[in-house]
């Protein structure tokens, strides 16, 4: 089959995770030195080899991934309902001081944005019909939906986290990731590389479900007390 494109924008696979500290000053602004020589094209044979089917639902292959959630089309329109809930109780796309971080600053670099975990993209997609004078990079351990290409959307890219982020060193004003603890196992790590690859000044949003558990016998009792280990099943940290 041909290329993930036509009116899609193209996604990466990123082959391998080296050491992506590099000279600042070589970092090209239509991709970052730490994946350009790294990333080939993935095509639409290859998206197959991501998922396998579970009792009617499709779940990664990757038995790194811990899924609580399964990665269909049935997924995807739950994202998106939960992308809206969450833009109604933020009152927007970000909390914070984002608006400044990314301000304007004309004669200076362009601001970038990492956004991991994207997803469905309507975040990073609403993102950058926001903020059309930054630039953003999409990351995601599997590649759930075809993406719309954006002009500053540099690329969308596929791979694991386990040997890092694929970028450099101080190479971000913000990093956004939604819902790690459901995909990453090593959530702590995970967070050091998030400081690694932000520049000073840098903004971290970051947004997680707060669950819990309760044993039917005992309601008023939060499992943390009366099940321990099945709580750690939600905060594992």
């Amino acid at each position: 089959m041909d290329e993930l494109e036509s009116d899609d924008a193209l996604v990466y696979l990123v082959d391998d995770c080296q050491d992506y500290d590099s000279d600042m000053d070589s970092i090209h602004t239509t991709s970052s030195e730490a994946t350009v020589h790294t990333m080939s094209t993935l095509t639409s044979d290859a998206v197959i080899d991501y998922f396998h089917e579970i009792n009617g639902r499709m779940f990664p292959t990757d038995e790194n991934i811990p899924a609580l959630f399964p990665t269909d089309h049935a997924e995807v329109h739950r994202l998106e309902l939960q992308h809206l809930e969450l833009k109604v109780l933020l009152k927007g796309n970000y909390f914070g001081p984002a608006k400044e971080v990314l301000e304007r600053n004309e004669g200076e670099r362009r601001k970038r944005v990492l956004d991991l975990l994207t997803a469905d993209g309507t975040w990073v997609r609403e993102m950058a019909a926001e903020f059309p004078h930054v630039d953003f990079t999409s990351v995601d351990i599997v590649p759930l939906v075809p993406h719309i290409r954006a002009a500053n959307i540099l690329s969308y890219e596929v791979y694991d986290f386990y040997n890092g982020i694929a970028e450099s060193d101080e190479t971000f004003d913000i990093v956004h990731i939604r819902h790690a603890m459901s995909k990453i196992r090593d959530l702590p790590a995970l967070i050091m590389e998030v400081h690694r690859v932000l520049r000073p000044g840098g903004l971290f949003l970051y947004g997680e479900y707060q669950n819990n558990g309760f044993d039917a016998s005992t309601p008023d009792h939060s499992a943390a007390t009366t099940a321990p280990y099945l709580i750690q099943t939600y905060h594992p940290y």
